[in-house]
């Protein structure tokens, strides 16, 4: 199966209906659904779409995003220390 990982600002854009960018992200998840790609994210993303809300004084719709969220990617990955050697070997072999 196929898999794409998205990051923090695809999910601000999707939570913010007034977002510019709200009606292309729906229907790019609408359309990785409809080709069964898999969706994936990390814990991290939580955290700074929850900074985030914070910074810009919205933590209801940080915390209903997160909650949204966790529905369409029930298990995010969680960043451990393999995970960041695998991506700095990456990062190194690809520089």
């Amino acid at each position: 199966m196929r898999s794409i990982y998205l990051d923090t600002n695809i999910f601000i854009y999707l939570f913010d209906h007034t977002s510019f960018f709200y009606s292309d992200i729906r229907a790019l998840l609408l359309k990785l659904r409809q080709d069964t790609i898999h969706i994936t994210t990390s814990v991290e993303t939580i955290q700074e779409i929850i900074n985030y809300s914070k910074n810009v004084k919205q933590m209801d719709m940080g915390i209903n995003a997160t909650k949204s969220l966790l529905k369409l990617i029930p298990q995010p990955l969680s960043i451990t220390v393999e995970t960041i050697e695998i991506y700095l070997y990456l990062v190194n072999k690809n520089h």
